[in-house]
């Protein structure tokens, strides 16, 4: 959601045998840890949340979950997560040292040129055109070369920070709105 409580992206979450599937090439877990309920004994035979981490120690604690079985998922939206001028992913060096660390740490084939795509899209959701196509060219070296392309609509077309919500399912974007609507209301 916007600073305004609007949805701006979301969808349900994937299975969980997709879950798994996907964790070793990016954080297939949506939302933050915010999203997710893990029992108090599995988080610490999982080792817990490591602090040394400030992007990635969500994506790192998944993967070490994951080892302990599938996750359960709940397919309606109950979380929302806020997208702020302060929230630290805009530091693209920083995500991609902590992606790779994860990667290292887990011996697991990071999807480097997913990631970059990922944030060029949240630098455009916030008008930083620049700086999204620079996100997409850092993915295009990194094996993507069609987003050669997205880099050149970033620069080129105003339409790209037209702050469109990314394309969500009608049915989870309505019962998200619905609870949000709630937090909108005055009091």
């Amino acid at each position: 959601m916007d600073d305004n409580l609007l949805v701006v992206g979301g969808s349900a979450p994937l299975l969980p045998q997709q879950v798994v599937a996907a964790l070793p090439r990016y954080n297939a877990v949506p939302g933050s840890a915010s999203s997710v309920a893990v029992r108090a004994d599995l988080l610490a035979s999982a080792g817990g949340f490591d602090t040394r981490r400030v992007l990635a120690e969500d994506w790192d604690m998944w993967l070490r979950l994951a080892q302990h079985g599938p996750p359960a998922a709940i397919s309606r939206p109950l979380v929302a997560l806020r997208q702020h001028a302060y929230n630290r992913w805009r530091d693209t060096d920083l995500l991609l040292r902590e992606i790779r660390s994860v990667g290292r740490r887990h011996n697991v084939p990071v999807d480097v040129a997913r990631h970059l795509r990922w944030a060029g899209w949240q630098q455009l959701q916030e008008g930083r055109r620049v700086a999204a196509a620079g996100c997409y060219l850092r993915a295009a070296s990194s094996g993507d070369p069609k987003s050669i392309a997205r880099a050149i609509v970033a620069l080129l077309d105003p339409r790209a920070v037209d702050r469109r919500p990314l394309p969500v399912d009608a049915v989870w974007a309505n019962q998200a709105d619905d609870w949000l609507g709630v937090l909108r209301a005055p009091a």
